[in-house]
């Protein structure tokens, strides 16, 4: 039956929520809810009276059926849209907003703004369940009650150029973003920092460079040849897809000859965190940007990879196609690798400062690459400012 000309409800609907409920218990349901409606609302704000029309006070009922028994209560959600509208603008105060300067994570300087004020739809939502369904068949009149909502904060951030200044900005970017961040200097003050570096998370296409080390270490003790089929090409050509083209045939095909648990045994025998870096769970590869970095570290000093093995993975990680990451942060030469799925954009590189070389791994979520790039920018302007 139609409610205040705005709720419609039938037996089916309580057969629904309760299949036990009888014709009578519906009736009765529904002569309630029309006397509720009937006695409508005036809201009061101040000397201000704001009256509810009927079919509003219909919106927001909703029953609850308990041994057969009906109970009206009021969506808490529709009541809050409802006040909003009516009184929202009458009771708010413009927002407020605090200004936080921080140096190197540090607060120094302080401006707080004033508190805003809103109406609380809680509260609300209880008094005017109470006055409606209260005895009686006068129109009740409900004083509006209000909240205080802390203003906003915007924070300004500085940082020396030091390493603690660096350690300072890395931890920004894992507190307040979905960033797992490693740095090393490989010259120069050997800086190293790092935020939620032993993190375990999805490697996307960065594990190849872990296959393409292994591969090649084969190759380098002769269990395995350049010349060796594999995806229907040679080991070398699938190398140059894997690591340029990202290509995923190719990285599955070696860890499939190779047997992906040894691969992953291999690496954790030489100091990689065993149970984070692994390339055989659940079918994803995960890593963390700790054992990113030490890959990239040991490849590019000859310790994981050397010789001709070490010379074509490098040339290959110079020649590979995506640069939107790492590469476009800096101006200097970069050798990397990087990986997307599932919202992952990652990247690992080794980067030809004319400052000083140094390794970076970046592990993000939800984020983009040009994020990564300016992440990049800041790292640099604060090692070699």
């Amino acid at each position: 039956a139609p409610l205040g000309g705005s709720v419609t409800y039938t037996t089916n609907d309580a057969e629904l929520i309760n299949p036990d409920i009888r014709p009578d218990d519906l009736k009765e349901s529904q002569k309630n809810a029309q006397q509720v409606i009937d006695r409508a609302v005036t809201l009061v704000v101040g000397d201000e009276r704001v009256p509810v029309e009927p079919k509003e006070v219909g919106q927001w009922l909703q029953f609850s059926y308990e041994e057969k028994a009906a109970t009206i209560g009021l969506n808490a959600d529709k009541v809050a849209a409802s006040l909003d509208a009516l009184v929202g603008a009458k009771v708010a105060i413009t927002p407020g907003k605090s200004t936080v300067a921080l140096y190197d994570g540090n607060e120094v300087s302080r401006v707080d703004g004033p508190a805003v004020r809103a109406v609380d739809a809680g509260a609300m939502t209880t008094q005017l369940q109470q006055a409606l369904t209260a005895e009686g068949s006068s129109t009740p009149a409900v004083p509006v009650v209000t909240r205080a909502v802390p203003p906003t904060v915007t924070y300004t951030r500085d940082y020396s150029k030091t390493q603690t200044g660096l350690q300072a900005y890395v931890r920004h970017l894992g507190a307040d973003f979905d960033i797992r961040v490693s740095v090393q200097q490989l010259g120069g003050p050997g800086w190293s920092v790092g935020a939620r570096q032993n993190e375990q998370a999805i490697s996307a296409s960065t594990y190849k460079l872990f296959v393409a080390i292994y591969v090649l270490r084969q190759i380098a003790e002769n269990k395995a040849s350049y010349d060796d089929q594999i995806s229907g090409m040679s080991t070398r050509a699938c190398l140059d897809k894997m690591i340029i083209n990202s290509d995923n045939p190719c990285a599955e095909a070696f860890l499939a000859k190779f047997d992906a648990k040894k691969v992953s045994e291999f690496f954790w025998s030489n100091g990689y965190s065993r149970g984070t870096s692994m390339f055989f769970s659940d079918g994803l590869a995960r890593t963390t940007t700790a054992d990113l970095n030490k890959a990239v570290i040991e490849l590019e000093q000859g310790k994981i990879l050397s010789g001709e093995g070490r010379s074509l993975l490098l040339d290959l990680m110079g020649r590979q196609v995506y640069r939107s990451g790492v590469p476009a942060g800096t101006s200097a030469g970069v050798k990397n690798k990087v990986g997307f799925m599932n919202g992952y954009l990652n990247d690992a590189a080794i980067v030809s400062h004319p400052r000083g070389t140094y390794a970076i791994s970046i592990i993000t979520k939800g984020e983009s690459w040009g994020k990564i790039a300016e992440a990049t920018r800041q790292i640099e302007s604060l090692m070699y400012p």
